[in-house]
Protein backbone atom coordinates (compact mmCIF):
# COMPACT_ATOMS: atom_id res chain seq x y z
CA UNK A 1 0.00 0.00 0.00
CA UNK A 2 1.06 3.55 -0.77
CA UNK A 3 0.64 4.77 3.11
CA UNK A 4 2.68 1.94 4.42
CA UNK A 5 6.53 2.83 5.32
CA UNK A 6 9.23 0.10 5.90
CA UNK A 7 12.69 1.09 7.08
CA UNK A 8 15.61 -1.89 6.63
CA UNK A 9 18.90 -2.67 7.91
CA UNK A 10 20.95 -5.39 7.27
CA UNK A 11 24.23 -6.71 8.70
CA UNK A 12 26.80 -9.05 7.48
CA UNK A 13 29.75 -10.58 9.08
CA UNK A 14 31.86 -13.66 6.85
CA UNK A 15 35.17 -14.40 8.05
CA UNK A 16 36.69 -16.87 5.64
CA UNK A 17 39.92 -18.88 5.51
CA UNK A 18 41.96 -20.63 3.04
CA UNK A 19 44.48 -23.05 3.67
CA UNK A 20 46.95 -24.72 0.68
CA UNK A 21 47.32 -28.45 2.26
CA UNK A 22 49.31 -29.73 -1.06
CA UNK A 23 50.07 -28.75 -4.34
CA UNK A 24 46.68 -30.78 -5.44
CA UNK A 25 44.67 -30.33 -1.94
CA UNK A 26 43.22 -26.89 -0.11
CA UNK A 27 40.66 -26.44 2.38
CA UNK A 28 38.33 -23.44 3.27
CA UNK A 29 36.78 -22.25 6.37
CA UNK A 30 34.29 -20.24 6.73
CA UNK A 31 31.77 -18.48 9.32
CA UNK A 32 28.43 -15.78 8.57
CA UNK A 33 26.29 -14.06 10.75
CA UNK A 34 23.52 -12.15 9.05
CA UNK A 35 20.92 -9.60 10.79
CA UNK A 36 17.95 -8.88 8.80
CA UNK A 37 15.54 -6.31 10.63
CA UNK A 38 12.04 -4.37 9.19
CA UNK A 39 10.04 -1.72 10.46
CA UNK A 40 6.30 -1.74 8.82
CA UNK A 41 4.53 1.35 9.84
CA UNK A 42 1.56 3.01 8.73
CA UNK A 43 0.16 0.17 7.10
CA UNK A 44 -3.78 0.75 6.38
CA UNK A 45 -4.85 -3.19 7.61
CA UNK A 46 -1.76 -4.39 9.98
CA UNK A 47 -0.92 -2.73 12.94
CA UNK A 48 2.96 -1.43 12.80
CA UNK A 49 5.70 -4.65 13.51
CA UNK A 50 9.35 -4.95 13.36
CA UNK A 51 10.55 -8.70 11.32
CA UNK A 52 13.81 -9.79 12.02
CA UNK A 53 15.22 -12.79 10.94
CA UNK A 54 19.15 -13.63 12.18
CA UNK A 55 21.02 -16.22 10.93
CA UNK A 56 24.44 -18.37 11.31
CA UNK A 57 26.43 -20.38 8.97
CA UNK A 58 29.52 -22.51 9.45
CA UNK A 59 30.63 -24.23 5.93
CA UNK A 60 34.49 -26.58 5.86
CA UNK A 61 35.51 -27.17 2.04
CA UNK A 62 37.64 -29.52 0.29
CA UNK A 63 39.19 -29.56 -3.12
CA UNK A 64 40.86 -32.10 -4.69
CA UNK A 65 42.25 -30.76 -8.16
CA UNK A 66 45.13 -32.87 -8.94
CA UNK A 67 47.08 -31.00 -12.34
CA UNK A 68 47.62 -34.27 -13.89
CA UNK A 69 43.93 -36.12 -13.33
CA UNK A 70 41.68 -35.18 -15.76
CA UNK A 71 39.05 -34.73 -12.98
CA UNK A 72 38.16 -32.44 -9.36
CA UNK A 73 36.61 -32.73 -6.87
CA UNK A 74 34.48 -30.90 -4.16
CA UNK A 75 33.14 -32.18 -0.89
CA UNK A 76 31.77 -30.56 2.08
CA UNK A 77 30.10 -30.09 5.16
CA UNK A 78 27.64 -26.97 6.69
CA UNK A 79 25.64 -26.24 9.45
CA UNK A 80 23.01 -23.28 9.35
CA UNK A 81 20.86 -21.73 11.71
CA UNK A 82 17.53 -19.27 11.63
CA UNK A 83 15.76 -17.46 14.08
CA UNK A 84 12.57 -15.37 12.74
CA UNK A 85 10.46 -12.71 15.01
CA UNK A 86 7.13 -10.33 14.53
CA UNK A 87 7.07 -7.89 17.68
CA UNK A 88 5.06 -5.09 17.98
CA UNK A 89 6.50 -1.49 17.86
CA UNK A 90 5.03 1.17 19.72
CA UNK A 91 2.62 -0.68 21.62
CA UNK A 92 0.82 -2.02 18.56
CA UNK A 93 -1.41 -4.86 18.67
CA UNK A 94 0.38 -6.68 16.49
CA UNK A 95 0.75 -10.05 17.50
CA UNK A 96 4.33 -11.62 18.54
CA UNK A 97 6.20 -14.80 16.94
CA UNK A 98 8.95 -16.42 17.42
CA UNK A 99 10.57 -19.41 15.49
CA UNK A 100 13.88 -21.07 14.97
CA UNK A 101 15.34 -23.86 12.80
CA UNK A 102 18.91 -25.43 11.98
CA UNK A 103 20.06 -27.98 9.79
CA UNK A 104 23.18 -30.24 8.92
CA UNK A 105 24.17 -30.52 5.50
CA UNK A 106 26.71 -32.92 3.27
CA UNK A 107 27.26 -32.19 -0.28
CA UNK A 108 29.74 -32.96 -3.00
CA UNK A 109 30.87 -32.26 -6.34
CA UNK A 110 33.09 -33.85 -9.02
CA UNK A 111 34.35 -31.95 -12.56
CA UNK A 112 34.75 -34.69 -15.50
CA UNK A 113 36.78 -33.76 -18.74
CA UNK A 114 36.23 -37.15 -20.63
CA UNK A 115 37.88 -35.30 -23.33
CA UNK A 116 39.05 -31.80 -24.51
CA UNK A 117 35.97 -31.42 -25.72
CA UNK A 118 33.59 -32.96 -23.40
CA UNK A 119 32.92 -32.13 -20.07
CA UNK A 120 30.37 -33.75 -17.51
CA UNK A 121 29.84 -32.27 -14.19
CA UNK A 122 28.03 -34.06 -11.20
CA UNK A 123 26.76 -33.06 -8.01
CA UNK A 124 24.83 -34.26 -4.84
CA UNK A 125 23.42 -33.22 -1.43
CA UNK A 126 21.40 -34.15 1.60
CA UNK A 127 20.22 -31.94 4.06
CA UNK A 128 19.17 -33.15 7.93
CA UNK A 129 16.66 -30.50 9.13
CA UNK A 130 15.55 -30.31 12.78
CA UNK A 131 11.59 -29.12 11.93
CA UNK A 132 11.07 -30.75 8.58
CA UNK A 133 11.89 -34.00 6.61
CA UNK A 134 15.25 -34.82 5.27
CA UNK A 135 16.00 -34.28 1.59
CA UNK A 136 18.21 -35.33 -0.76
CA UNK A 137 19.18 -33.46 -4.18
CA UNK A 138 21.23 -33.05 -6.78
CA UNK A 139 22.13 -32.12 -10.50
CA UNK A 140 24.40 -33.54 -13.77
CA UNK A 141 25.48 -31.70 -16.84
CA UNK A 142 27.19 -32.23 -19.64
CA UNK A 143 28.67 -29.35 -21.78
CA UNK A 144 30.65 -30.06 -25.43
CA UNK A 145 32.90 -27.47 -27.17
CA UNK A 146 33.24 -27.00 -31.37
CA UNK A 147 36.26 -26.03 -31.58
CA UNK A 148 35.86 -25.03 -35.42
CA UNK A 149 32.96 -22.72 -34.53
CA UNK A 150 33.46 -21.66 -30.62
CA UNK A 151 30.58 -22.88 -29.84
CA UNK A 152 30.26 -24.57 -26.52
CA UNK A 153 26.87 -26.90 -26.35
CA UNK A 154 25.06 -27.83 -22.93
CA UNK A 155 22.22 -29.77 -20.88
CA UNK A 156 21.26 -30.09 -17.59
CA UNK A 157 19.09 -31.41 -15.09
CA UNK A 158 18.53 -31.04 -11.33
CA UNK A 159 16.20 -31.26 -8.19
CA UNK A 160 15.79 -29.16 -5.49
CA UNK A 161 14.85 -28.66 -2.30
CA UNK A 162 13.35 -25.65 0.04
CA UNK A 163 12.15 -24.83 2.90
CA UNK A 164 10.24 -21.61 4.45
CA UNK A 165 11.88 -18.47 5.11
CA UNK A 166 11.50 -15.15 6.52
CA UNK A 167 7.66 -14.18 6.96
CA UNK A 168 6.41 -18.00 5.73
CA UNK A 169 7.35 -19.24 9.00
CA UNK A 170 4.31 -16.81 10.44
CA UNK A 171 1.96 -17.93 8.02
CA UNK A 172 2.88 -21.43 8.40
CA UNK A 173 2.55 -22.01 12.34
CA UNK A 174 0.70 -24.72 13.17
CA UNK A 175 -0.11 -26.06 10.06
CA UNK A 176 0.98 -29.45 8.54
CA UNK A 177 3.47 -28.11 5.91
CA UNK A 178 5.53 -29.56 3.40
CA UNK A 179 8.63 -28.06 2.20
CA UNK A 180 9.07 -27.21 -1.73
CA UNK A 181 9.96 -29.71 -4.11
CA UNK A 182 11.23 -28.63 -7.96
CA UNK A 183 12.86 -30.66 -10.69
CA UNK A 184 14.10 -28.69 -13.72
CA UNK A 185 16.44 -29.48 -17.17
CA UNK A 186 17.81 -26.76 -19.57
CA UNK A 187 19.44 -27.25 -22.80
CA UNK A 188 21.40 -24.46 -24.72
CA UNK A 189 24.60 -23.26 -26.28
CA UNK A 190 27.42 -20.33 -26.04
CA UNK A 191 28.59 -19.14 -29.16
CA UNK A 192 31.68 -16.70 -29.23
CA UNK A 193 32.70 -14.14 -31.76
CA UNK A 194 35.41 -12.10 -32.35
CA UNK A 195 37.98 -14.34 -30.05
CA UNK A 196 35.83 -13.39 -26.88
CA UNK A 197 34.62 -9.81 -27.89
CA UNK A 198 30.92 -10.65 -27.99
CA UNK A 199 29.00 -14.30 -26.44
CA UNK A 200 25.93 -15.14 -27.51
CA UNK A 201 24.03 -17.54 -24.71
CA UNK A 202 20.79 -19.02 -25.82
CA UNK A 203 18.99 -21.66 -23.10
CA UNK A 204 15.29 -23.10 -22.94
CA UNK A 205 14.46 -24.52 -19.54
CA UNK A 206 11.15 -25.97 -18.58
CA UNK A 207 11.08 -26.84 -13.99
CA UNK A 208 7.87 -28.16 -12.36
CA UNK A 209 7.68 -27.28 -8.80
CA UNK A 210 4.99 -28.38 -6.03
CA UNK A 211 4.02 -27.01 -2.62
CA UNK A 212 4.61 -23.15 -3.69
CA UNK A 213 3.58 -21.42 -1.11
CA UNK A 214 2.31 -17.72 -1.72
CA UNK A 215 0.65 -15.40 0.60
CA UNK A 216 -3.61 -15.47 0.32
CA UNK A 217 -3.69 -12.04 0.04
CA UNK A 218 -6.15 -12.02 3.72
CA UNK A 219 -5.51 -8.45 5.81
CA UNK A 220 -7.19 -9.62 9.00
CA UNK A 221 -6.04 -13.14 8.99
CA UNK A 222 -3.43 -14.49 6.48
CA UNK A 223 -3.17 -17.94 6.08
CA UNK A 224 -1.07 -19.37 3.23
CA UNK A 225 -1.89 -20.94 -0.25
CA UNK A 226 -0.07 -24.25 -1.72
CA UNK A 227 -0.25 -24.69 -5.59
CA UNK A 228 1.82 -27.10 -7.82
CA UNK A 229 3.21 -25.09 -10.88
CA UNK A 230 5.26 -26.27 -14.16
CA UNK A 231 7.34 -23.61 -15.83
CA UNK A 232 9.10 -22.87 -19.39
CA UNK A 233 10.64 -20.43 -21.46
CA UNK A 234 14.04 -19.01 -23.05
CA UNK A 235 16.57 -16.93 -21.89
CA UNK A 236 18.64 -14.82 -24.24
CA UNK A 237 22.03 -12.87 -23.31
CA UNK A 238 24.38 -10.94 -25.36
CA UNK A 239 27.43 -9.78 -23.83
CA UNK A 240 29.95 -7.34 -25.17
CA UNK A 241 33.39 -6.53 -24.34
CA UNK A 242 34.36 -3.89 -27.40
CA UNK A 243 37.63 -2.45 -25.00
CA UNK A 244 39.39 -4.58 -22.15
CA UNK A 245 37.64 -1.86 -19.61
CA UNK A 246 34.22 -1.69 -20.45
CA UNK A 247 31.50 -4.34 -21.05
CA UNK A 248 27.65 -4.23 -21.94
CA UNK A 249 25.50 -7.11 -21.47
CA UNK A 250 21.58 -7.82 -22.67
CA UNK A 251 19.53 -10.01 -21.89
CA UNK A 252 15.60 -11.11 -22.98
CA UNK A 253 13.29 -14.07 -20.86
CA UNK A 254 10.38 -14.94 -21.91
CA UNK A 255 8.64 -17.83 -19.34
CA UNK A 256 4.85 -19.58 -19.39
CA UNK A 257 4.34 -20.64 -15.62
CA UNK A 258 1.29 -22.30 -15.10
CA UNK A 259 -0.90 -23.62 -12.16
CA UNK A 260 -1.04 -27.51 -12.32
CA UNK A 261 -2.61 -28.23 -8.55
CA UNK A 262 -4.38 -26.05 -6.23
CA UNK A 263 -6.09 -22.50 -5.89
CA UNK A 264 -4.76 -18.93 -5.24
CA UNK A 265 -7.05 -16.59 -3.57
CA UNK A 266 -10.41 -18.93 -3.65
CA UNK A 267 -9.59 -19.10 -7.24
CA UNK A 268 -10.16 -15.47 -7.78
CA UNK A 269 -5.82 -15.38 -8.44
CA UNK A 270 -5.49 -18.70 -10.20
CA UNK A 271 -6.76 -22.29 -10.49
CA UNK A 272 -5.20 -24.94 -12.34
CA UNK A 273 -5.01 -24.46 -15.92
CA UNK A 274 -4.27 -20.73 -15.40
CA UNK A 275 -1.17 -18.65 -15.00
CA UNK A 276 0.88 -18.09 -12.10
CA UNK A 277 0.56 -14.46 -10.41
CA UNK A 278 3.53 -12.21 -9.82
CA UNK A 279 5.52 -14.35 -12.86
CA UNK A 280 5.96 -11.52 -16.01
CA UNK A 281 6.16 -13.04 -19.04
CA UNK A 282 8.47 -10.91 -20.66
CA UNK A 283 11.42 -9.64 -18.84
CA UNK A 284 14.68 -7.18 -20.26
CA UNK A 285 17.56 -6.02 -18.77
CA UNK A 286 20.59 -4.05 -19.80
CA UNK A 287 23.97 -3.47 -17.72
CA UNK A 288 27.18 -1.11 -18.60
CA UNK A 289 29.96 -2.46 -16.48
CA UNK A 290 33.18 0.51 -16.42
CA UNK A 291 36.80 -0.79 -14.80
CA UNK A 292 38.12 2.66 -13.39
CA UNK A 293 41.65 1.08 -12.20
CA UNK A 294 42.68 -2.49 -10.89
CA UNK A 295 40.58 -2.46 -7.70
CA UNK A 296 37.19 -0.49 -8.68
CA UNK A 297 34.48 -0.54 -11.31
CA UNK A 298 31.69 1.41 -11.10
CA UNK A 299 28.01 -0.12 -13.49
CA UNK A 300 24.79 0.71 -14.23
CA UNK A 301 21.45 -1.73 -14.63
CA UNK A 302 18.05 -1.26 -16.03
CA UNK A 303 15.41 -4.79 -15.64
CA UNK A 304 11.82 -4.00 -17.57
CA UNK A 305 9.37 -6.50 -16.64
CA UNK A 306 6.07 -6.78 -19.29
CA UNK A 307 3.00 -8.54 -19.00
CA UNK A 308 2.73 -9.57 -15.23
CA UNK A 309 -0.62 -11.27 -13.94
CA UNK A 310 -1.02 -9.52 -10.20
Amino acid sequence: PNEEINETSAYLFSPRLNFELTEDLSLELLYSYTSNELDATNAPFSPDRRFTQIGNEAEALARYEPEDLPFDVIFGFRYYDTQFEIEPISGSAAVPFKESYHCWSSFGQAIWNVTDYLRIIGSGRFDNYSDFEDAATGNIEASFKIDATNTILFAKYGTGYAVPVGNDLSRLSGSDFEAEESRSWEVGLNQSLNEGAVVLSLVYFRSEIENLVDDDGNFFSPTYQVVDTEQEGIEATLDINPISWISFDFGYAYLDAIITDGIYFGGNAGAPGERLIRRPRHKFSANVEVDLWDRANIGAGLVAAVDRER
